[in-house]
């Protein structure tokens, strides 16, 4: 079963590309778009969970366990500044795009 999903521009109402996101969230956080990856990695770490059924707060709320988890456990330290930049393009993603998501079962 293959899981889509889009983000929907609150502005046009239409969905928008990956790559458009992505110049966008890299232009709000000031930093320079690599044409090879998204910025953080949000593509795979935000839009897997939104494609397999996960809200955007449903989505914040892992990502805060995440932070907690790696605060409690000093071997996951490192993560703690990797969640933390996620949730910001998060809320970025929250403030300017809704989502739709579904499945599609092969044949």
């Amino acid at each position: 079963m293959a899981a889509y999903f889009q983000l929907i521009s609150f502005k046009t109402g239409e969905p928008t590309s990956f790559n458009q996101i992505d110049e966008e969230i890299c232009a709000a956080f000031d930093h320079p778009v690599d044409p090879e990856r998204y910025i953080c990695g949000w593509y795979d770490a935000i839009g897997a969970r939104i494609a397999t059924g996960n809200t955007l707060d449903q989505v914040r709320t892992i990502f805060i366990g995440y932070i907690i988890e790696a605060i409690m456990d000093e071997r996951k330290a490192n993560q703690i500044r990797y969640y933390t930049n996620l949730i910001g393009i998060l809320n970025w993603i929250t403030n300017h795009y809704t989502t739709n998501a579904w499945y599609s079962h092969a044949k």
